[in-house]
């Protein structure tokens, strides 16, 4: 059996069984990594609209000045014969690469999630930040304090700590590894105001001309 520690007030890395955590840190981990994969997919399909789009722009030039915003966007040209007053003449259709590709923005619709944690001790509920501990200190002669505070409809809050690990006490839990079981729903999601107005004006660039 594991030896667990004896929780500080503050986080300390360690093994899952032998680390306490509060049950909101716990429930925090996984939700900030969907948020951040959110986050990342934005970025991605952001840069694949670039890459797309438009060349690349670097963002200094060979003496280290800041190169000018902006550059044309790449297009396509496609070309067709016509006949003119009994002569054949070759056209030519110019758009905007971006207008042409299929542009589906993809999106986290949904995320559940599974989390065992082996309750060891509670603590008082802190609700109020470090950065407020100067004010709270004012409210100490009105008995209020991190703690404690007025709208609280449970007058004495706690904080349930405990391990996201097996204990190893007992046959059935030796051997068992701590899992969090994570199912996240990926979707297609409505096109950004701002893209929509960019493909319109793309697609009205389109020009046609003599080769």
């Amino acid at each position: 059996m594991a030896d667990e520690k004896e929780y500080s007030g503050n986080f300390e890395e360690g093994p899952a069984a032998t680390s306490p955590v509060s049950l909101s840190q716990a429930l925090l981990a996984p939700l900030d990594a969907i948020f951040k994969a959110q986050i990342h997919a934005a970025r991605s399909f952001l840069n694949l609209v670039l890459q797309i789009g438009y060349p690349h722009n670097p963002v200094v030039d060979s003496n280290g000045n800041r190169s000018p915003d902006g550059g044309s966007p790449y297009n396509q040209d496609f070309y067709y014969d016509v006949e003119v007053n009994g002569e054949i003449q070759r056209r030519k259709v110019s758009v905007p690469t971006l207008a042409l590709v299929p542009v589906a923005p993809l999106a986290v619709e949904s995320a559940d999630f599974k989390l065992a944690i082996r309750v060891s001790n509670i603590q008082r509920h802190n609700q109020i930040q470090k950065s407020e501990g100067e004010a709270v200190k004012e409210e100490e002669d009105t008995g209020y304090g991190h703690s404690k505070r007025p709208w609280f409809l449970v007058s004495d809050p706690i904080s349930i700590r405990g391990t996201i690990g097996p204990s190893g006490e007992g046959k059935e839990e030796t051997g068992k590894e701590s899992t969090i079981q994570i199912e996240v729903k990926v979707g297609k999601v409505p096109m950004p105001a701002g893209l929509d107005k960019l493909l319109t004006f793309l697609t009205q660039s389109s020009y046609t001309s003599n080769k």
